[in-house]
């Protein structure tokens, strides 16, 4: 119900929205002057995007300077599919002052490569030279039975590390 009722009616979409807010307002007066960069895996890319591109033109609350934006299996496709325009005419100013960057696997079902959708997402052309990078990732091992047409998408995460937590491997968050 969480992730439909998010996407279908903004359930607590508001809620997420204003805590995002108080978390980047402690830490930009926890510590003024360093970046922030802001890393999202999947549904969290969708809530991530909608906190950073919000449809109602409002800015994003919160202090502190964004210096980069990661989404890793932003399931895009799967959700415009499901319902058209979600992601549409979103407002990339933003964009001036942060790297946005989106990180897919290519037979990831979930995740997508976003650059032919950009017109569509944001309502003015997006800043040439920067704003945004897309990558190809790399799979790690996969997790999870390996019939199922998802399990790629837990491909971006190494659990093989030794001292047993997950890490990303693949990727360089800069």
């Amino acid at each position: 119900h969480g992730v439909i009722g998010y996407l279908l009616v903004g359930k607590r979409r508001d809620a997420i929205q204003r805590y995002l807010g108080a978390v980047r307002t402690h830490l930009g007066r926890a510590h003024p002057g360093v970046p922030q960069h802001i890393v999202a895996f999947s549904f969290g890319s969708i809530v991530c995007f909608d906190y950073l591109f919000p449809r109602r033109g409002i800015e994003p609350a919160g202090d502190g300077d964004i210096s980069s934006v990661s989404l890793i299996g932003f399931p895009y496709v799967m959700v415009d599919s499901a319902i058209p325009g979600y992601f549409s005419g979103r407002d990339g100013r933003n964009l001036l002052s942060f790297q946005l960057q989106n990180y897919y696997l290519e037979n990831d079902y979930l995740g997508s490569s976003i650059q032919s959708h950009l017109p569509e997402m944001f309502t003015e052309p997006l800043p040439r030279g920067g704003g945004f990078r897309e990558v190809r990732a790399t799979a790690q091992q996969l997790i999870g039975p390996s019939l199922s047409p998802f399990a790629p998408h837990f491909g971006y995460w190494d659990p093989g590390n030794p001292e047993g937590s997950d890490t990303i491997r693949a990727i360089e968050i800069g």
